[in-house]
């Protein structure tokens, strides 16, 4: 590759290749239980309520969070 050329890359695709859902949310000091639930950092949770499941991809559209 020279210098002007571009890879096309997605960063999403990317993200997702190199990280599980979990490691994500640790890095943002996001702790997961065993059973894959973790507070929810969106709001005020005083109780897990946010499923993390490496089956699921880190980004979602809108459209499917929402369903």
């Amino acid at each position: 590759m020279h210098c002007l050329e571009v890879e096309e890359t997605n960063v999403f695709e990317a993200v997702e290749q190199s990280v599980t859902t979990r490691q994500a949310a640790l890095v943002y000091g996001i702790s997961v239980g065993r059973n894959g639930m973790a507070c929810c950092p969106f709001h005020d949770d005083r109780h897990p309520s946010m499923k993390v499941d490496r089956r699921l991809p880190l980004f979602l559209p809108v459209r499917q969070m929402e369903m």
